[in-house]
């Protein structure tokens, strides 16, 4: 919500600011979406808690592809390269494990 107002702002007045209000409605549209990620993430981690599934033998080696097949857009997006070599096997919580490959590379 404070970002469509943001958005709103900028559109509605974009010719009437200058070059400092214009960097402050960036700066709080950044801001905005830092939040909605920030929400997001300790929704995900809330409900692990709540939909915890049993511990199983996981390839990591499959955990990853998936994880990289899921930030697609955004690897090409940024011509990320990722390389890796030979993962083991583990025993734990698959979503638990994907939300971990997720974020590592979401953030790196």
């Amino acid at each position: 919500m404070v970002s469509s107002f943001v958005q709103l702002l900028e559109r509605r007045y974009t010719d009437k600011l200058d070059a400092d209000a214009h960097d402050f409605i960036t700066f709080a549209a950044e801001g905005a979406q830092r939040m909605h990620a920030l929400l997001n993430d300790l929704l995900t981690y809330s409900r692990l808690n709540v939909q915890s599934q049993p511990n199983a033998r996981l390839s990591t080696e499959q955990m990853l592809e998936r994880v990289i097949n899921r930030l697609r857009d955004s690897i090409q997006e940024t011509n990320t390269v990722i390389r890796y070599g030979p993962l083991p096997e583990i025993t734990g919580n698959a979503e638990q494990f994907g939300l971990l490959f997720l974020h590592l590379l979401d953030n790196a």
